[in-house]
């Protein structure tokens, strides 16, 4: 299995669970727990190399800049009553912005990194 191929399947679980939360709440220790491995596998492993490449760099320092957002978020929620009245709204957000990311990812970084490298390189 490939990086890409590897990482969408990542990104086919956090959509599941995140739209599991938005009805069972208590889901979210298991995204969160998914996602700060995600994050930082993408970050010590993945972007660093693609930063090198010219034509992939904004793309790359986009998607950094939205796991800063989304780990913050993150931080935020925990600090927060799962479910409640102040967490929810902020999970709506976190939401919005994670699909957002997938998305960039998906649509932008994934075919980049492709059309760059054959596939014994991913």
């Amino acid at each position: 299995m490939n990086a890409i191929t590897l990482l969408l399947k990542e990104h086919d679980s956090h959509r599941r669970l995140l739209e599991a939360i938005s009805e069972e709440p208590s889901l979210f220790p298991t995204l969160r727990e998914e996602l700060i491995y995600h994050v930082n596998m993408e970050e010590d492993v993945f972007y660093p190399g693609l930063l090198k490449v010219k034509d992939l760099e904004a793309v790359v320092r986009e998607a950094w800049e939205e796991h800063s957002l989304l780990m913050q978020l993150l931080q935020e929620m925990d600090e927060l009553l799962t479910g409640g009245k102040e967490w929810k709204p902020k999970f709506e957000v976190f939401k919005k912005l994670m699909l957002v990311h997938l998305e960039t990812e998906e649509k932008e970084l994934f075919p980049k990194i492709s059309s760059l490298a054959s596939s014994e390189y991913l």
